[in-house]
């Protein structure tokens, strides 16, 4: 107006100088409809001169509070008046002020629509235009538009339509202002549809990403939708736990107990255990997610400071951590599950997932692999002595002790030490060395054993094997001896160690391989 009035408003009612209809639009837009109708009473004089009662259907919109709605009356009034006076007229913000105020559709032919050269004129920014669109979308039909009228509403679905009619490609053309199509989206309640677009467009920053869609995620705008992915899956974004997982990855590993703390936001706590099970497993750093459950730990982890806020009792989490470890078993990390069942106190799952390596890698070549799991394996022999009742499963004990002397037993072999391996075994008391010893070894050593598991029964053979091989090796040493240092007396009780094994092989029905071993050993010694 500094520029001078436009001549499409000469002639009209003005308020301190200056055309009053653009006054009462523009404080409407700005957000000051009390100031709009007080500046309406003042001009009233004005507007009923003109044949209108605008100035009291606003106080009563104004006077509606959060519901912005006339009367059925005032309503039919306000079309009238649109229909006979103000929408034939040349004053384009006289027409806009009485659509705010009948909420109803604008656009089309409908009855109260505004001239198309309006919307130029008027609305300068696509914040203009959704302003006027959602100011009128109107979901009951109470107040305004109601009975006769209550087809002529505009439902929030139809604005939804009219931006998704549009699509990126209008208010984001090169691909470089993606937050412009998302502010438009987040403004017709499409929250969804705006993380969707955000989380694929290339110019948006997953930072700013993941932390809209949590936000929305916290006043319920948004589900978290069904549980991420499979561990042995990559995230595809297609849900909400998968969009902050792909966020959270960027610095897991430096900062896990700060991508712990965003697990912590999902309500639900299914989908709360996958995640953090997902975290334990992809970063390693169990120290510093798990802590200890152990009573005697000094150590914390981000899951004892942050679990009080999970509603769950503490019971919960060692139940996570070992589903955690059940995961990494099944997934074949060893190492991984060694580690958080230990964590957990779960030490009877560590002495079967031990008893178990230890067997498949008892006969395997003396590398660092094999080195390092039997010090594994020493150091939590020495927890559990250490920790009287700790191992409940008397057979699983046994079994890892027995496990762990057989180991000695073949290393003691490998060496050429064969004497100290035989006393070894010997020791073991879990073959044979008399006749009258064969029906008690063979039921110790039969499937379903009460004493030992199937790790080691299954190792029966090779023990017998290794076992014969020492015998041979201790007979070829003494027959090497001058005669007149005697020996047949130690020859001849090898042989009978030798025998008593032969017919335990037979006992045992083992493959035909190991006796067919066991017996040229034997005939070696003849």
């Amino acid at each position: 107006f500094e520029r001078g009035i436009p001549h499409i408003l000469e002639g009209g009612p003005t308020v301190n100088g200056l055309p009053l209809w653009p006054q009462i639009y523009y404080l409407m837009r700005c957000g000051f409809p009390d100031a709009a109708a007080d500046l309406a009473e003042q001009a009233k004089g004005q507007i009923e001169g003109e044949g209108g009662l605008f100035h009291h259907h606003i106080r009563q919109y104004v006077n509606s509070g959060d519901s912005r709605t006339v009367s059925s009356g005032s309503l039919g009034k306000l079309v009238q008046e649109y229909t006979v006076q103000v929408r034939r007229g040349s004053d384009p913000f006289r027409r806009v002020c009485y659509v705010l105020l009948a909420r109803m559709e604008s656009s089309g032919d409908d009855t109260m629509s505004l001239v198309e050269d309006d919307y130029h004129l008027l609305f300068n920014s696509i914040e203009d235009y959704l302003w006027l669109r959602l100011n009128l979308v109107r979901e009951d039909s109470r107040g305004s538009g109601a009975g006769l009228n209550t087809g002529k509403r505009l439902l929030l679905r139809k604005v939804q339509e009219e931006v998704l009619s549009f699509g990126s490609a209008h208010f984001d053309p090169k691909g470089d202002r993606s937050f412009q199509y998302v502010h438009v989206l987040l403004l017709t309640c499409q929250y969804k549809a705006a993380l969707e677009y955000m989380s694929r467009s290339s110019s948006a920053d997953l930072t700013d990403t993941a932390h809209l869609a949590l936000a929305m995620y916290y006043y319920g705008l948004v589900e978290a939708g069904e549980a991420p992915l499979d561990e042995k899956e990559s995230p595809r974004l297609d849900t909400l736990p998968e969009l902050i997982w792909r966020y959270v990855k960027e610095f897991s590993r430096p900062y896990p107990r700060e991508a712990a703390m965003y697990m912590f936001l999902f309500r639900d706590s299914i989908l709360r255990h996958s995640l953090l099970r997902m975290l334990m497993l992809d970063t390693g750093e169990y120290d510093a997610i798990v802590g200890s459950t152990k009573s005697d730990a000094q150590r914390k982890g981000a899951l004892d400071e942050l679990w009080q806020y999970s509603g769950e009792p503490v019971e919960a989490k060692n139940l996570l951590i070992a589903s955690a470890a059940e995961a990494a078993d099944n997934n074949g990390d060893r190492d991984a599950a060694l580690a958080l069942y230990a964590l957990c106190g779960e030490e009877e799952r560590v002495t079967s997932i031990l008893l178990h390596v230890l067997s498949a890698q008892l006969l395997g070549p003396n590398n660092d692999g094999k080195r390092k799991i039997l010090r594994r394996a020493e150091e939590h022999r020495r927890t559990v002595q250490n920790s009287s009742g700790i191992i409940r499963d008397a057979k699983l004990e046994r079994s890892f002790s027995t496990l762990l002397n057989l180991y000695k037993f073949f290393n003691l072999k490998e060496s050429g030490k064969f004497s100290q391996a035989w006393e070894t075994i010997k020791q073991l008391n879990i073959l044979p060395t008399r006749d009258d010893q064969l029906i008690q070894k063979a039921v110790e050593w039969k499937d379903g054993s009460r004493d030992l598991n199937e790790d080691v029964t299954d190792r029966i053979g090779d023990i017998l094997v290794a076992a014969m091989e020492c015998l041979a090796e201790m007979y070829s040493s003494e027959r090497r001896r001058s005669s007149a240092q005697g020996g047949a007396e130690v020859r001849t009780e090898i042989k009978a160690y030798a025998r008593v094994l032969v017919n335990f092989a037979g006992i045992l029905q083992l493959p035909s391989d190991v006796s067919a071993k066991t017996i040229r050993i034997e005939v070696l010694m003849s």
